[in-house]
């Protein structure tokens, strides 16, 4: 067998048999004439032949068509969300209120009171609960001022050092409303270190002097719930400080994707269970305020 003819066997078999033949079929019909004969052999014996590729090649075009035209669909739908986020936006903005897909997450932390007119609701808030604050520490001090009068349990400087730290927590709270965060974030953030930390010290001094006055002005079990939300506070206080020294740009806004997204959620977290903290921590101070009566006297001293 000569070269050309190896040639020839292994081109026959390397393709199919109706690919190969389509267009001999074709020029032999040219060449010699399609009469009604050759018609029907043709339609008949050659349709068959051709009737796999065909259909494999319609549902090929047919899927490429299907595809552009879905692409197409989903590329137009994108389109359409982005122009309708962005025509909301607008409106909200002419209103002066926020675009839903703008308003932040119950978590992380407080970002939604850095945009008006919810940092003036903030900012009012807060300063409210550091009023509320520093009264409930003044009268705290009273209590045991009071206390310490007939049971010696604590020196007197060392409630003195108590109140001075619960004031300065308080400070910081007054702070962290008046400069927000991202109008100046340096100051925004030394006040809720000072907010925090002052008021994690001032619980734990807190509990120790409960367990001082026990058993004759507390219980061992408000002690016990004291020292644990103390040390729940203290154990909150450190990872919220460490992540959020981790955290390399300022901003409230967050998406998953992003770099320093995990530490602003665990920050957050932290310092909300810090916060709680301080709320349920004066809230076991209802049974020591029931047994307390404040007398506010008015004396006019005639000039002599």
């Amino acid at each position: 067998m000569s070269v050309s003819a190896r040639a020839a066997g292994n081109s026959a078999e390397s393709f199919p048999t109706g690919a190969c033949e389509a267009p001999r079929a074709g020029k032999d019909r040219a060449r010699r004439g399609a009469g009604p004969a050759d018609a029907g052999r043709l339609s008949a014996v050659d349709q068959k032949r051709f009737e796999g590729p065909l259909q494999a090649s319609r549902r090929g075009r047919w899927s490429l068509a299907l595809a552009a035209a879905g692409g197409a669909g989903v590329g137009a739908a994108r389109q359409q969300c982005a122009e309708e986020k962005r025509k909301r936006r607008e409106g909200c903005g002419r209103r002066g209120i926020p675009a839903p897909e703008e308003v932040a997450a119950p978590l992380p932390g407080g970002d939604t009171g850095t945009k008006p007119p919810e940092s003036g609701i903030f900012g009012f808030m807060i300063n409210i609960s550091a009023l509320l604050g520093v009264i409930t520490m003044c009268i705290r001090y009273l209590l045991i001022e009071k206390q310490n009068e007939s049971s010696h349990f604590i020196r007197s400087s060392c409630n003195v050092f108590s109140l001075c730290i619960g004031l300065m927590g308080c400070t910081g709270m007054g702070i962290v409303a008046t400069f927000q965060e991202l109008s100046v974030p340096s100051v925004h953030d030394i006040g809720a270190l000072v907010a925090f930390g002052s008021g994690v010290v001032y619980i734990t001094l807190q509990s120790i002097i409960s367990y001082k006055s026990c058993p004759q002005w507390n219980t061992y079990l408000v002690c016990h719930i004291r020292m644990a939300i103390s040390v729940i506070s203290c154990i909150a206080f450190i990872p919220m400080i460490v992540f959020a020294s981790k955290i390399s740009v300022t901003k409230i806004d967050w998406t998953p994707d992003e770099k320093d997204y995990t530490y602003h959620v665990v920050s957050a977290i932290c310092e909300w269970t810090v916060a709680f903290g301080f709320v349920f921590f004066f809230l076991t101070f209802i049974r020591d305020f029931q047994r307390v009566s404040l007398t506010i006297s008015t004396e006019i001293h005639e000039d002599s």
